[in-house]
């Protein structure tokens, strides 16, 4: 494939990942975004690069998010200390998105999830005797809506940075009830109530067949359902990747194939109830692990990563994540 038909191809595809990118406000036991339909590039790291003006592209993309599980003797010791705390064994999530490309340095994007949080767990608070741990059942639900515009600073063949803002809709469910038919607080609904203002920057530096590129986004949360404000959100990522084909003219069938290691971390506050902050609430936690992505000679990309924690300072109130898993498919329509 000449390089300049193949920039091309990767500006068209690499764009269409704001379908995927992480624009949700996760709480640290909700899996974070993944990204999309790169040619060459990371998977769960945005490329600075946006979409050629009128490409229109879709995904889906499916996530498991794995948790580090409490016993119920450490449940019932935090609920002795009057910490509401719960747990989950793991959280599924699948995304379907749409990117334009308005022009071609502004690309449009918009994400629909729809979230699983599986085997939630909690210690009934009871005075004078050994609190019974509870098995709440799933929570189960659409999850908020998010809609970004991603405009290109500045383009090159080698360094380009790019700036990204939008919003998320309150659209979620916010009315899911547990086995025992009570409402679930609102830091376990699947949808917020809240609209929350994102803002990021995205800086990519590639050569023929390596790219690296890094993400800082921030999602800032507002008053939602039950008088609540879930605490804001601060995401990093980073990733190296590498092209294990090297085109030439007379290749344009063959497959384009992409390894990647990925860092994500994620920063969030304390959630506000009816004004009050819940010091047991948020926390911060990193994920290291490979990215797999490979593209059809049509343009159908197929990824998959895997991270596994390196790093946690995520306080009592939900547990900790283990390891993501992340697989998807992608194409311009």
């Amino acid at each position: 494939m000449k390089k300049e038909h193949r920039i091309s191809l990767c500006r068209t595809i690499a764009g269409a990942a704001l379908c995927l990118a992480p624009f949700v406000a996760s709480h640290a036991h909700h899996p974070p975004g993944g990204l999309g339909v790169q040619v060459v590039g990371s998977v769960t790291t945005m490329s600075a690069d946006t979409m050629i003006k009128g490409d229109l592209a879709g995904s889906f993309e499916f996530d498991y998010l794995r948790f580090d599980t409490r016993s119920d003797a450490e449940l019932r010791a935090l609920d002795d200390e009057h910490i509401h705390a719960h747990d989950s064994d793991y959280i599924q999530r699948g995304s379907l998105g749409l990117a334009y490309g308005m022009t071609d340095r502004l690309t449009l994007g918009l994400r629909v999830p729809y979230v699983r949080n599986v085997g939630r767990r909690a210690a009934e608070h009871t005075h004078g005797a050994e609190s019974p741990v509870l098995d709440l059942g799933t929570a189960a639900g659409l999850g908020d809506i998010s809609v970004v515009g991603q405009y290109a600073l500045t383009t090159g063949p080698r360094w380009r940075s790019a700036l990204l803002g939008g919003i998320k809709l309150p659209t979620g469910e916010t009315g899911v009830h547990d086995n025992r038919g009570h409402r679930l607080g609102a830091h376990d609904q699947p949808g917020s109530g809240s609209w929350d203002p994102i803002v990021g920057l995205i800086g990519s530096v590639s050569g023929e067949r390596w790219s690296i590129d890094g993400n800082l986004i921030y999602t800032h949360a507002t008053k939602g359902a039950q008088d609540t404000t879930l605490g804001s959100l601060l995401e990093f990522r980073a990733s190296l990747s590498y092209a294990l084909r090297s085109h030439d003219a007379d290749e344009s069938v063959d497959w384009d194939v992409t390894v990647a290691l990925e860092l994500t971390g994620e920063s969030q506050g304390k959630d506000e109830v009816a004004g009050v902050t819940e010091e047991h609430t948020g926390g911060a936690y990193a994920l290291l692990g490979p990215a797999l992505r490979l593209t059809s000679p049509g343009g159908i990309s197929f990824y998959g990563a895997a991270g596994f924690q390196v790093w946690e300072d995520i306080r009592d109130h939900a547990p900790p994540p283990d390891y993501r898993v992340m697989v998807g498919i992608g194409r311009v329509l």
